[in-house]
């Protein structure tokens, strides 16, 4: 067949994915920042899913440079320093949380070992219900799949019970032994 044509889809995704990495942030972060969830940025950096002008538009702006600009393969990227600063005007003329820019990522298993130690898991509770409880205590979201893989894998499943519904979906968890946290 020859050479492979490029939709304008596979070009945005590639473009997408070499700001983002240029920035050095995670797609989980991206996506927060445009009001998006993750799985959104994974198809859009795969370039599966069609979108509109305005998410282009929201992304351009997010790494501080024109659509037109940001569409062009040849167009320098800004370095990560710049693309930080861009990113920090971006988000506060949004209202949206930084906390993203400090290139360190969440401590989920540890966190969740503090939360294991309160008294809040003494009662079944599902991911979701202890993903809210995680973002009270740490002021920070945790994915309930994120949730069960941590409490589902050693040495949480040790002391951490995993009540399965008679039909259907939504596993309780319960602290069975507080003394092994």
């Amino acid at each position: 067949m020859g050479k492979e044509i490029l939709t304008a889809r596979i070009e945005f995704a590639s473009q997408l994915k070499k700001y983002r990495k240029a920035a050095k942030i995670s797609q989980a972060n991206l996506a927060a920042a445009i009001g998006k969830q993750q799985p959104y940025v994974v198809l859009l950096e795969g370039g599966e899913y069609s979108f509109g002008i305005d998410i282009l538009e929201m992304i351009s702006r997010f790494f501080g440079v024109k659509l037109y600009q940001f569409l062009d393969p040849s167009f320098p990227i800004p370095s990560k320093e710049v693309l930080h600063q861009h990113i920090k005007d971006f988000v506060s003329s949004t209202d949206t949380d930084t906390s993203y820019l400090n290139n360190r990522s969440p401590n989920y298993a540890y966190n969740l070992d503090l939360y294991l130690n309160t008294n809040l898991l003494t009662d079944p509770k599902t991911s979701v219900e202890i993903a809210r409880d995680y973002l009270e205590m740490f002021a920070e979201e945790i994915p309930p799949g994120k949730v069960t893989d941590i409490l589902t894998r050693a040495p949480r499943n040790v002391y951490v019970k995993v009540i399965k519904p008679e039909i259907g979906r939504g596993n309780k968890y319960v602290l069975i032994d507080k003394n092994k946290v």
